[in-house]
C-alpha cells in the first residue's frame, strides 16, 4: 500500500511539474527549441555579430536590441532544425577535423588562443560552446551546398550564362570618338583597317587612346550600344557610326573572347545558390509544422522570418526577449 501511494504521488508530481513547465520558444516538426536553448544561442549569435562588427538582428521601431536579437536567433534556429532534418535524411555530417581547422583559423585571426579565450569569457561562453556552434554552422553550409547541387539544373545555369554572356566576354577593340553623327559618317567613308590608327590619332576626341586602341576590356565595362555594335563585327571589320552617351564612334573589332560555360559553371552555381536555397527553405518550412511561442513574435512561413507581434514596447516579453 505505501508503494502504491508513493507511485500515485510521483505521478501527481510529474503532472504538476508538466503543467507548470513553460512552453518552448518554438516547436519545429516535433523538435523543441526551449527558452534555455534560445537564451544560450542568443549569446552565441551576439558573439558572432560582435566578431563581424554587425548587429544581432534589426530592431523595428520601438523594439529593444535584445528583442531583435532573440527574434533573429530564433528564426535561425527554426531554419537550422529544417536543415538538420535534411542532413539526417542524406547522411550529411561535418568531421571534427574540419571543425577544429575552422576554429583554429578563427583563433589566429583574432590574435591567438588567449585573445579568443578572453572574448569568450567576456561573452559568458566557453570554447566548447563556440566549437559546437562552428559545427552547426558548417553543417548548415553543407546542407545549402547539397540543396543547390540537387535543385539547380544545368539547363538553368546555361540559361543564366546566355542571359549574362556579356559578363563573360572580353573585347579588344579600337575606336574613333567624334562629336557629331555627320563627322562620324564622313570619316567612316574614308577609314580602313590600314588608316584606322592614323585617323584615330588625328580626329578622335578620346585623347587617352591616341591610336584608338582600347586594349582588352571586359565587355560589361563598355556602353551597351558599343558592345552590341562591336559584337556584330568580325575581327578586322569597322562599324558605321555608333552613338553612345559619350558621342559618336567608329569601332574596329580586333578580337573577342567569351569564357566557356564550363569554366564559369561553378561561379554561376554559387550566384544562383542564394535564390535556390531560399526557395527550397520556404518550401520545406511550408511542409513543416512550426509552432512559435507568441511571446517571441509571429513566424512568417513565406519569408522564414520571425516578425514582432508589436513594436511599441521595449521591455515586455511580447516584444520577443527571452523570459526568465
Amino acid at each position: 500500500m505505501p508503494r502504491a501511494r508513493a507511485l500515485v504521488l510521483a505521478v501527481v508530481a510529474a503532472v504538476l511539474l508538466a503543467a507548470c513547465e513553460r512552453p518552448p520558444a518554438a516547436v519545429v516538426g516535433g523538435a523543441r527549441i526551449t527558452d534555455a536553448q534560445l537564451a544560450h544561442d542568443v549569446k552565441l549569435f551576439r558573439f558572432l555579430a560582435e566578431l563581424n562588427a554587425s548587429g544581432c538582428g534589426q530592431p523595428v521601431e520601438g523594439e529593444s536590441a535584445e528583442s531583435a536579437c532573440a527574434r533573429f536567433t530564433l528564426q535561425n534556429l527554426i531554419q537550422e532544425e529544417v536543415a538538420k532534418a535534411y542532413a539526417l535524411e542524406r547522411g550529411i555530417a561535418v568531421g571534427a577535423a574540419r571543425v577544429g581547422g575552422t576554429l583554429s583559423r578563427l583563433e589566429a585571426a583574432l590574435g591567438g588562443p588567449g585573445a579568443l579565450a578572453e572574448r569568450l569569457r567576456a561573452a559568458g561562453l566557453t570554447r566548447g560552446d563556440l566549437r559546437e556552434l562552428v559545427r552547426r554552422l558548417l553543417l548548415f553550409e553543407e546542407v545549402r551546398r547539397a540543396v543547390v547541387r540537387e535543385t539547380v539544373t544545368d539547363e538553368e545555369l546555361r540559361r543564366a550564362y546566355e542571359e549574362r554572356r556579356t559578363a563573360f566576354t572580353t573585347l579588344h577593340a579600337a575606336h574613333i570618338l567624334l562629336g557629331t553623327r555627320r563627322e562620324a559618317e564622313q570619316l567612316a567613308a574614308r577609314t580602313t583597317s590600314g588608316n584606322f590608327a592614323a585617323n584615330a590619332r588625328h580626329f578622335s576626341t578620346d585623347r587617352a587612346s591616341a591610336r584608338g586602341d582600347l586594349g582588352e576590356v571586359p565587355a560589361s565595362q563598355f556602353d551597351p550600344a558599343f558592345v552590341e555594335a562591336a559584337l556584330a563585327l568580325r575581327p578586322g571589320e569597322i562599324s558605321g557610326s555608333v552613338r553612345t552617351r559619350f558621342g559618336w564612334h567608329l569601332i574596329r573589332l580586333i578580337s573577342v573572347h567569351v569564357t566557356p560555360f564550363e569554366e564559369v559553371r561553378d561561379r554561376l552555381l554559387e550566384e544562383e545558390a542564394g535564390r535556390a536555397f531560399d526557395a527550397w527553405m520556404r518550401k520545406r518550412l511550408g511542409a513543416t509544422a512550426v509552432e512559435l511561442n507568441p511571446r517571441f513574435g509571429v513566424f512568417d512561413v513565406a519569408s522564414g522570418v520571425v516578425l514582432p507581434i508589436r513594436s511599441t514596447s521595449t521591455s515586455s516579453p511580447a516584444a520577443g526577449a527571452p523570459g526568465p
